[in-house]
């Protein structure tokens, strides 16, 4: 949830200025309906339907995988990969632009190009590749 929200509210400023105000607004309230109708659709699905109780179904992986075999699993894998991988992007642009102008509003330093690169390898090396390295098991038994 939080990639998707994360990534997606750095372009509805964009989209609100090629929309206009009210048919952004209305659209925004669109596609949350169909959002909101579409996860309610697949909750009930993997908790209510009765060919899929005796599935096991815990991952949107393997609700995927019930109707459209491996090939369903691979393209779910592979579609959360991409968004993982662009809002990471996002995120680093983001703190590459971000923080070496909070460094020269505080410091004056005009050197803010060679800061720029500093923070993003920085930020790459210090914070996401050692969350990066983490193995972590959903699927642990205690």
């Amino acid at each position: 949830m939080n990639t998707i929200v994360g990534a997606g509210i750095i372009g509805i400023p964009y989209a609100f200025k090629q929309s206009g105000l009210i048919i952004g607004l209305l659209l925004l309230g669109f596609v949350g309906y169909l959002t909101d109708k579409s996860l309610r659709i697949m909750i009930d699905m993997a908790a209510f339907h009765p060919k899929l109780k005796g599935h096991n179904v815990k991952t949107f992986e393997r609700l995927a995988s019930i109707p459209f075999g491996p090939v369903g699993r691979s393209f779910i894998l592979v579609n959360m990969f991409v968004m993982a991988y662009g809002a990471m992007v996002a995120y680093l642009l983001i703190i590459k632009d971000t923080v070496p102008t909070l460094i020269f509003n505080i410091t004056g330093d005009p050197h803010t190009g060679f800061q720029r690169e500093l923070v993003l390898i920085g930020t790459s090396l210090v914070i996401i590749l050692p969350l990066s390295m983490f193995r972590v098991s959903i699927f642990e038994h205690n």
